[in-house]
């Protein structure tokens, strides 16, 4: 019997579907363009991170410049390492430091990358030169002397040509071409200069070698035709040199920062997308409400005649679902299209080529998303209309029923949480996203509380209304009102699009406003143990005050063993990983460095001279699982020390003076040979420019890094991600737009009833639009101060952990968002509410 009846329920409900698809497609607007924003959003950011990964996997040999690399810092590469490389294929040898060249002749110098390469570089790509040349030509001595090439933009600081003499340390080089191109650029990792290239035989005229410079010795293969694979040849290598400190990267993984960065801020933007397709939904939830309540009368007649819960349910799901298909299919087409655009016209600043491609499993993720978002909040507005009483159509106006279905509201709850976590599942991160998320719901649940207890509030603050004030007041309580939907749908907008301008300020102005005012003017690096005093005498002329000038003694070290077990990373926190990866900067000190603070234990006495001693930046200590009287075993100049942990500090990183997580005390490395670092502070730009001059001259094996220098080139990075950031926020704010838009239309037939009896009880249009914009102020002024507090603290968890930057709360910017916000808001409503008055009162009463 059933299965009999079945047939004909769905013939009747694709009728219905067939004569609600028109009125649907026209009155689901806001549905339609929340959910393409949103699909766009999501498919749209994976599809170009994805791309981006896949153009560093297939460029990987020439990124690389290789099929695989091994790197050491300071320490030169041994022969056995080379002869055993050269049993799988070609090897390339090279180095690379940081240092000050100047053209001879010329006011100042520059900050460089040197790179000294061998006559085998490139293993793969080609290196391209203007005017073109081979490298080999550009490198070779004549009676001139060697040749070097330089980056376009280093040439210009300089003010050098083809043909002008370059000092670099000791040495002088002939300027014989531009380098245009460097296949491995990005392997090198952030940079504090551009590149200046000399051949591999010249570096040791030049005295940057000196003992404890911080070069690093790189040698490349390129496996033979037939040999093994590069992850097979990296395992042989770190079992025969386990102690040796190597770096070895294969070419599938060329590019590591690059691809930590993309893996940690395309994954911020993903769940940033994540959470304005969560606004979305409430702009589905709206638009589908607004939807059918128009077609209250259509329900009602339709169960009048004889069509069940069902039935009526099922045509309209029909409905909902094919115009979810098309909404996600056109955002899908936009998002499949989004790395071809951004390929097209961003290929210049791109950080690596690719081969533009649909990335599918992106498609299907926003795809999937997106359905289930939308699914989850059509559902309760539209199991709400199915049940509707047929007698609803004669007492909707005046009509509070309540209508409870636990059941849909769990399946719809079960919906959001299957795609909250299969974020979290997607993320390299599980921990922050899942606390993103955490984050993104609890500001629901506030937005929802505080709409909640809004009217009582509003009772306290405002005890005798008048006006349109006192009707704004009674619209926010009466039966029926939408201000919860509205309070959300405002709510959840200001929080992400306020979160995302301060994430955004910070990327743009945090680092100069907070490291700027109070960082030194310079670093020096590699000053020689015999020049210290010299150096110290000279950089005292452009000191202001004694503080001005820090000198400490510098090593690198690398972490063997805690409390006496080995130093595993993957034991450790994952924040503090770091710290064991490779060498650290290790110093000694007599007294507290300054910035620093004790918090456990106590510093050694002046004159210590006992056993080794070692203070540790508390932070770590807690990562490490370090305390006060525990052992940590250090590796310096191949030789292993054990120190005993007297005290654990709190370090001011944001300070911007030297900062080191390991400072030993004084006797331990006293007579061990080591080189010094300095800071110095000028009072002035014009004493700067002096200081660069006549320390760089005086000292050409002394690098020099300008401070200035450093933070143009990290901000122009952080302007690249400001940049995704933006484009990112404009999408959030047209999704925020549009919900808005739909909540305050969901109720737009009912604000025309009542403007009518306003109108017909002497009420002007001007008031009545009055009333209505105080009401959305009230909600907006409500919902800005929520925002005001949780997208500082979401700003800053993102900032910090995410992005791992200091974080600065900007209260202009955040104010002035959330200002233009509200003002967006009033407009919006201003125009819907004047629209509800061109209605003519007669033929409205007459419906009701």
């Amino acid at each position: 019997m059933t299965g009999a009846a079945a047939p004909p329920r769905w013939r009747a409900a694709w009728r219905i579907a067939r004569s609600e698809w028109r009125a649907g497609l026209s009155q689901l607007k806001t549905l339609i363009a929340c959910l393409l924003v949103g699909v766009l959003t999501i498919g749209g950011v994976d599809s170009v991170k994805r791309n981006l990964e896949e153009g560093i996997a297939d460029n990987g040999r020439r990124l690389l410049a290789g099929d695989l690399s091994v790197s050491r810092l300071q320490i030169p590469l041994d022969d056995k390492v080379r002869r055993m490389l050269a049993r799988f294929g070609t090897v390339q040898a090279g180095v690379r430091l940081v240092t000050n060249i100047r053209r001879e002749g010329g006011e100042a110098p520059a900050l460089a990358l040197l790179r000294a390469e061998d006559s085998g570089y490139p293993l793969y790509g080609a290196v391209r030169l203007d005017p073109p040349m081979s490298l080999a030509e550009a490198l070779a001595a004549d009676a001139d002397g060697p040749g070097i090439v330089l980056a376009p933009e280093l040439a210009d600081r300089l003010g050098a040509r083809p043909g002008d003499r370059i000092r670099v340390g000791n040495a002088v080089f002939v300027l014989r071409a531009l380098l245009l191109d460097e296949p491995d650029r990005l392997a090198t990792g952030m940079r504090l200069g551009p590149t200046a290239l000399i051949s591999l035989d010249e570096v040791e005229a030049t005295g940057l070698l000196a003992f404890g410079s911080l070069a690093t010795h790189v040698l490349r293969l390129a496996i033979a035709p037939g040999g093994p694979a590069p992850q097979k040849v990296r395992a042989v290598l770190l079992e025969a040199f386990p102690d040796a400190n190597l770096r070895v990267i294969t070419a599938d993984r060329a590019a590591p920062g690059l691809r930590r960065f993309l893996d940690r801020f395309g994954h911020f933007l993903l769940l940033v997308s994540l959470t304005a397709l969560l606004l979305g939904g409430v702009g589905v939830a709206n638009g589908v409400h607004a939807y059918l309540a128009r077609r209250e009368e259509a329900i009602a007649t339709l169960k009048l005649m004889g069509a069940d819960r069902a039935t009526v349910g099922a045509g309209f799901a029909l409905v909902l679902a094919g115009i979810v298909g098309l909404a996600t299919a056109i955002g899908l087409v936009l998002a499949a299209a989004a790395p071809f655009a951004v390929k097209a016209v961003l290929a210049d600043v791109l950080p690596v080529p690719y081969a533009p491609r649909i990335a599918w499993d992106a498609l299907a993720y926003a795809a999937l998303a997106g359905v289930l978002i939308a699914a989850a909040f059509a559902l309760v507005p539209l199991a709400r209309a199915a049940a509707l009483p047929a007698g609803r159509l004669w007492r909707r106006q005046v009509s509070s029923e309540r209508w409870r279905a636990p059941r849909v509201v769990l399946v719809s709850a079960g919906m959001v949480l299957a795609v909250a976590a299969s974020a979290i599942w997607r993320t390299p991160r599980p921990a922050f996203a899942a606390i993103f998320v955490a984050g993104s719901a609890l500001a629901v649940v506030l937005l929802w509380l505080l709409a909640r207890l809004m009217p009582w509030i509003l009772g306290v603050l405002i005890r005798r209304p008048r006006g349109g004030l006192k009707l704004a007041l009674a619209h926010l309580t009466r039966p029926g009102a939408r201000s919860a939907s509205i309070m959300l749908s405002l709510g959840l907008g200001l929080v992400l699009f306020a979160t995302l301008a301060l994430v955004e300020s910070n990327l743009q102005t945090g680092i100069r406003q907070d490291l700027g005012a109070r960082a030194p003017s310079f670093f020096f690096l590699d000053i020689p143990k015999d020049e210290a005093e010299r150096f110290a005498r000279l950089a005292r002329r452009f000191a202001e005050r004694p503080e001005d000038l820090r000198l400490v003694p510098s090593l690198r070290g690398r972490i063997e063993k805690l409390n006496g077990r080995p130093a595993d990373p993957e034991a450790v926190a994952p924040d503090v990983r770091w710290v064991l990866r490779g060498d650290r900067g290790v110093t000694f000190a007599r007294d507290v460095p300054p910035g620093n603070r004790i918090v456990k234990g106590a510093w050694w006495p002046p004159d210590y001279a006992g056993p080794p001693r070692v203070s540790v930046s508390a932070e770590e200590a807690e990562g490490l699982g370090l305390d006060v009287g525990d052992t940590i075993t250090v590796s310096v100049l191949g030789r292993e020390i054990t120190a005993t942990v007297a005290s654990l500090r709190e370090l001011s990183w944001r300070s911007a003076g030297f900062n080191f997580v390991l400072v030993f005390d004084p006797a331990t490395f006293a007579p061990a040979p080591f080189t010094w670092m300095a800071s110095l502070r000028t009072p002035d730009l014009a004493t700067e420019e002096r200081a660069w001059r006549a320390l760089t001259e005086a000292f050409p094996v002394v690098t020099a890094v300008r401070v200035r220098d450093v933070l143009g080139t990290v901000e122009e990075l952080l302007g690249q991600m400001a940049a995704a950031i933006r484009l990112t926020a404009a999408l959030t704010m047209l999704a925020g737009i549009i919900v808005l838009v739909g909540a305050i239309a969901a109720e737009e037939r009912l604000r025309q009833h009542e403007a009518a009896v306003f109108k017909l009880l002497g009420a002007t249009r001007a008031q009545v639009v009055r009333s209505f914009l105080l009401e959305l102020l009230l909600i907006g002024a409500m919902a800005a101060l929520l925002a005001l507090a949780v997208s500082g603290l979401a700003a800053r968890f993102v900032v910090v952990e995410a992005l791992e930057l200091p974080f600065a709360f900007d209260l202009a910017v955040t104010a002035g968002t959330l200002a233009a916000s509200l003002v967006a808001t009033l407009v919006v409503g201003g125009a819907i509410g004047w629209r509800a008055l061109k209605a003519r009162p007669a033929a409205l009463l007459r419906e009701a």
